[in-house]
């Protein structure tokens, strides 16, 4: 949850206590807000000494406004804790025998390219703003120093015409992956990866990590706007899209259309139905579940003949279940991206093979 961590004795019982709004190395007072079997929960009270990797927060909502978590932590420092993070998920999986490459770093600010926002006219004064920590209050801000300068001048316009209630604000309408011969138009119902520069990373990473061949066909679970399905069609024989939301597998099929791409399909399926029905002749698996991760997916991967999967996590604790779960394969090689600094999320990317094959 991005806490710092302290250790207590209580009558012989160790406790981890989390802390929010602290870094390593802090000397803090802290008061217990709730206490479970070895576990609590503390709020801060008082910094006794900073640590050296403490960072001056530049938004003045920072604390109150739930948007970020760790603008009081130096971003080299989010990043070592990132990759440390990735490293501790994985290994409650597999100890060892994979390569974990270095973290891909992001622009620290204004590099959001999609947020959501939320207005309140139902007060004295017009509210715009996002939710505050752990609440549905709205903090009225008037900039996001993480957005993109586009959507702050999207929520100042907003702002002067007392929009409302919920409004989503974009860099632009299209998802630019123009290193691979594609631009991605999406509704706003769709699900993108909020941070595009980052997302030519993440589908190089991909596309790399599969390492394709001309004659392979390729099974794009959870395929959204065809985000890894349409570059990677220009790279194979054939693509097949599963996806569960009808508006992103409209606009997968219409962004397929609108570039002439003819070997890549998309359907309209929940992932696991679909898996059901269907026997899995494919060489390689992309896929990039929701934050639950894969669920009962991971026995029919189990069961198959497909020698490579390529897993996009954006939680790690789902992603540990996911690897665990996954039996039959081993980890090769992980990559972790940061898509949102000043928070404690971390896009991961895991390369796993069936048991069995040279590494």
């Amino acid at each position: 949850g991005g806490k710092g961590v302290a250790k207590f004795m209580d009558a012989g019982v160790p406790y981890s206590v989390f802390v929010s709004m602290t870094v390593p190395g802090d000397i803090v007072q802290a008061k217990i807000v709730s206490l479970r079997h070895r576990f609590a929960e503390a709020s801060l009270v008082e910094i006794k000494k900073k640590s050296p990797d403490r960072a001056a927060p530049p938004c003045p909502f920072f604390g109150e406004c739930g948007g970020c978590d760790w603008q009081h932590v130096k971003y080299p420092v989010q990043l070592r804790e990132k990759q440390r993070l990735v490293r501790e998920a994985v290994e409650k999986a597999q100890k060892g025998g994979f390569d974990l490459l270095q973290i891909i770093p992001s622009e620290p600010y204004g590099y959001r390219d999609r947020a959501r926002f939320h207005s309140d006219k139902g007060s004295k004064d017009y509210i715009l703003g996002l939710k505050a920590r752990q609440s549905n209050k709205i903090v009225d801000i008037d900039q996001c120093l993480v957005c993109s300068p586009q959507i702050n001048r999207r929520l100042a316009l907003a702002r002067a015409g007392k929009e409302g209630p919920i409004l989503d604000f974009a860099t632009s309408s299209v998802v630019p992956l123009n290193e691979f011969g594609v631009s991605l138009h999406y509704y706003p119902q769709c699900f993108t990866q909020s941070n595009f520069t980052q997302n030519v990373r993440l589908v190089k990473v991909v596309l790399d990590m599969l390492d394709l061949k001309e004659d392979d066909t390729i099974l794009d679970l959870y395929s959204g706007i065809g985000n890894f399905g349409l570059p990677a069609s220009k790279l194979v024989k054939s693509v097949v899209g599963i996806e569960g939301s009808p508006a992103s597998v409209m606009a997968a099929s219409e962004n397929a259309r609108s570039h002439r791409i003819r070997n890549a399909s998309f359907r309209h399926s929940d992932v696991l139905g679909w898996l059901k029905g269907h026997k899995l002749k494919f060489d390689a698996v992309i896929a990039d579940p929701p934050r639950d991760g894969l669920g009962d997916a991971f026995r029919f991967l189990n069961g198959s003949n497909i020698k490579r999967v390529v897993l996009v996590s954006c939680d790690l604790r789902s992603l540990s279940v996911d690897l665990r779960s996954l039996t039959n394969y081993r980890v090769d090689k992980v990559q972790p991206i940061d898509m949102s600094p000043q928070t404690y999320h971390v896009e991961t990317v895991v390369l796993l093979k069936k048991k069995g094959q040279n590494s």
